[in-house]
């Protein structure tokens, strides 16, 4: 999983942002950009739990149950992806879950 805090405690679905799940991962619209992508496992699995209202934290130690071992070979960051959905407009930071948002 990458090592670092992610860039917030929780994250949530931009403004504008649809998302549902499908047999094959997650289908993501941004009804503003008119634009659409469709996220595969793990990444499918990290959207799911993060617009779900989970920290961070929380994500990483669901993925690594998930997948097992340390959550993922080849590198994978649940913190690196959530940061990088930010910075195209698919995420926004939010109040964790049981917080006020």
């Amino acid at each position: 999983m990458g090592a670092g805090r992610c860039g917030a405690e929780a994250y949530r679905a931009a403004r504008g942002v649809a998302w549902a799940a499908r047999g094959d991962g997650i289908l993501v619209i941004d009804e503003v950009a008119r634009r659409s992508e469709t996220l595969a496992y793990p990444d499918a699995a990290v959207w799911d739990l993060a617009c779900r209202g989970r920290s961070c934290a929380a994500v990483e130690d669901s993925l690594r149950l998930i997948v097992g071992g340390d959550g993922g070979a080849d590198g994978y960051s649940v913190r690196e992806r959530l940061e990088r959905w930010v910075e195209e407009g698919w995420l926004e930071p939010a109040a964790p879950e049981g917080e006020a948002r």
